[in-house]
């Protein structure tokens, strides 16, 4: 019988799910382990390590790939919103010293300089020549997004694809901004969260959160994001894990 096996330890409290740990590699598992992970259900919170390995294998995990990936990399979520052909800021990658170059060229002052990395630092407003005099060498590559005049922005955490909450963010708000949250039911919010749905089934996934700027009359993808473990509402606050936990014993999950 296949059962859900967790191996990140955030999971221990829930009795639907095995939970083995981390260890340094595959051939640290006993083989009765080896034989759970290659029949598990679901492998939860595989981590990086090992999230290549289960993909290539074709064992299924959550968070997925996806959702494992795209929120550490600009470079990737560029790439995407780009493939994707959905509204996004105006974005370009710069590789070593000849493509930096071209920024000047290529964006009118003010716009936004980024690192590679999300977790590695907040977007760097560039509103002189001399703000931009050191970026060149802080990251490779270099992400240049332009600046929208946001009419609103609204972060949404969703796990499995549903909504758990949504929060407006200040003026610019990046990253470590917390946002104030938002009534899920109100009608303002309602196409934003069939969009934001409809986004993370397209893309495959499941444990994400995507910040969303309004401008022109329609919703633009701004960044993505890893989920926050603890996450406020409106009247409560919500233990992510706890709730994987439940659609977990459910057999949502």
């Amino acid at each position: 019988m296949s059962v859900y096996i967790a191996l990140a330890p955030f999971l221990l409290d829930c009795r639907s799910v095995l939970t083995l740990g981390v260890r340094p590699c595959i051939g640290d598992y006993s083989p009765a382990e080896r034989e759970l992970l290659r029949n598990a259900r679901r492998i939860l919170f595989p981590t990086p390590r090992f999230l290549d390995v289960f993909e290539a294998a074709s064992i299924s995990t959550f968070p997925s790939p996806a959702s494992y990936r795209y929120p550490r990399s600009r470079v990737l979520q560029a790439l995407l919103f780009q493939v994707l052909g959905w509204p996004s800021a105006r974005t370009r990658i710069y590789f070593g010293k000849h493509q930096k170059g071209r920024v000047l060229r290529d964006f009118q002052i003010p716009f936004d300089a980024l690192s590679p990395r999300p977790g590695s630092g907040e977007p760097r407003r560039i509103e002189s020549l001399s703000d931009f005099e050191s970026i060149p060498d802080l990251f490779n590559p270099l992400v240049i997004r332009e600046v929208l005049p946001w009419d609103d922005q609204i972060r949404v955490t969703a796990v499995q694809h549903e909504c758990l909450a949504a929060h407006r963010l200040t003026a610019g708000g990046g990253r470590s901004d917390p946002g104030h949250p938002v009534v899920l039911s109100a009608a303002e919010v309602a196409p934003l969260l069939k969009l934001n749905r409809k986004l993370t089934r397209l893309i495959h996934m499941d444990d994400i959160s995507i910040e969303w700027g309004y401008y022109g009359g329609q919703w633009h993808l701004i960044e993505m994001t890893s989920p926050p473990l603890h996450i406020r509402t409106c009247d409560h606050s919500i233990s992510r894990h706890s709730h994987i936990c439940g659609l977990v014993g459910r057999g949502i999950l």
